[in-house]
């Protein structure tokens, strides 16, 4: 059992090991990292943040400047674990939290969406406002500010897993949602076959990068306590995972060649069963139903 152990869901000092020595298969940085299980509530977590985390973000290819045919893949093969704009109206106003390479951000705002990106870095926030003519800010007092409390949806594609403090973020963000606001969260799904198939070597881990790895019971939990409701929950059928983890079982670390020849093929294989991902919705009170299918599934 760990002594200096705190979960950031529900703050229980006990754990037990789950993973020992992970490697950075992604990135390929240096060094060996644990994740626990919180006994309180389950929820598996890094062990301890490593105190130069940010080093681990440098050439991170997510913030990689892509080209058109990367984006084409990805509006075909990507798709399911994005916010769908095409099912809401356009005219709406959108908060992209952790906006990336500004993908989405972009694709909303042509949407006629009134839309603005998040990120934490501000060299980052700022290059991305300069080069990519985005609204992106790396402050949320001043979102908050200008906007107040009037999203319509505020996205999380891929991005929660990375926050050291889920739950003041969550927090954060809901006072920026109108009532009725919703927050889509995609996530890797650590109950999933393709975890227990591929165990250290699963893409989704991307140990140390990925934080935590909250499932149903532990989100509807956060979202209670932030004055939310889930209101969805999904598997969500985009390949990455697997084809990432397939690309690095051979050589034990991450080939860029072998992901984009198994991308597609494992695109398909995720449409008939897809388990490595998962969306949660949370909706602020009551108000409008949701774009998305009132549903609840378990892979």
């Amino acid at each position: 059992m760990m002594s200096t152990f705190s979960c950031v869901n529900c703050q229980s000092v006990t754990s037990e090991v789950f993973l020992n020595d992970c490697r950075d298969y992604y990135m390929g940085h240096p060094g060996s990292f644990s994740y626990v299980k919180c006994a309180g509530c389950g929820l598996v977590q890094i062990s301890n943040i490593p105190d130069n985390l940010g080093s681990f973000y440098e050439a991170y290819q997510v913030h990689q400047v892509k080209g058109g045919f990367h984006d084409f893949m990805r509006r075909r093969i990507m798709a399911d674990a994005y916010l769908p704009l095409a099912a809401a109206p356009s005219g709406g106003r959108l908060l992209d939290f952790g906006c990336g390479d500004g993908w989405f951000l972009r694709n909303a705002i042509q949407k006629r969406w009134d839309a603005v990106g998040f990120e934490i870095n501000p060299d980052y926030a700022r290059a991305l406002r300069e080069s990519a003519q985005l609204p992106v800010e790396s402050d949320l007092d001043i979102i908050g500010q200008r906007y107040g409390a009037s999203f319509d949806f505020i996205t999380l594609h891929f991005v929660f897993e990375h926050l050291s403090d889920p739950m003041g973020t969550i927090l954060s963000l809901a006072a920026l949602l109108r009532p009725g606001g919703e927050i889509f969260i995609t996530v890797p799904n650590i109950a999933s076959a393709e975890f227990r198939l591929f165990g250290k070597l699963w893409h989704g881990l991307d140990a140390p990068r990925h934080l935590s790895f909250f499932e149903e019971k532990h989100m509807s939990a956060l979202a209670q306590r932030a004055g939310l409701s889930l209101s969805n929950v999904r598997p969500v059928y985009v390949p990455n995972t697997l084809a990432g983890s397939l690309a690095t079982i051979a050589q034990k670390r991450f080939s860029y060649g072998a992901f984009a020849a198994l991308i597609v093929p494992c695109f398909f294989l995720c449409r008939h069963r897809p388990s490595g991902n998962i969306s949660f919705t949370l909706r602020k009170r009551v108000g409008p139903r949701s774009i998305l299918p009132p549903t609840s599934a378990r892979p």
